[in-house]
């Protein structure tokens, strides 16, 4: 899987219980914009700012995925069990009691709430729920690399 990246080399001191740096005193390292968003990538040697994916190298790395089967088929033919796996969760909406007393409840219309994440992304560019587009249905296994 590839992801925004930079990679980081810059003159390091090494403090108490470090290891030796194979190239010195200078640290490289992978730095992905998943886990430090508000990383300072505009500091250090050599080019600044997070790398798109696209130009991701293998070696920095860290998810792979085994594609299983890959199909076709109708945006609206998604099972509420696809939807989940998707990553659509249980939705907690506050209400009134009729005491007046505020409860939570849970709502469970894991299709409707893939719908509308759908439109977000995909209705201004003229793929949204109501065309009902054809998509690629990738099914894949986690690689763990040792």
């Amino acid at each position: 899987m590839r992801e925004t990246w930079y990679y980081e080399s810059h003159m390091h001191d090494l403090t108490a219980g470090e290891p030796d740096l194979p190239s010195g005193r200078y640290l490289h390292r992978y730095i992905y914009k998943a886990n430090s968003p508000d990383y300072p990538v505009d500091i250090g040697v050599g080019e600044h700012g997070w790398k798109p994916s696209i130009h991701m190298p293998r070696e920095a790395a860290r998810l792979f995925l085994t594609v299983k089967d890959i199909q076709v088929e109708r945006l609206q033919d998604i099972t509420e069990e696809d939807v989940i796996a998707e990553g659509i969760k249980n939705v907690f909406k506050h209400h009134a009691h009729h005491d007046g007393c505020t409860g939570i409840a849970i709502t469970a219309n894991h299709k409707g709430q893939f719908r509308d994440l759908w439109d977000s992304i995909n209705k201004k560019r003229g793929y949204g729920w109501d065309v009902n587009p054809w998509v690629w249905v990738v099914k894949f296994d986690r690689v763990n690399v040792a």
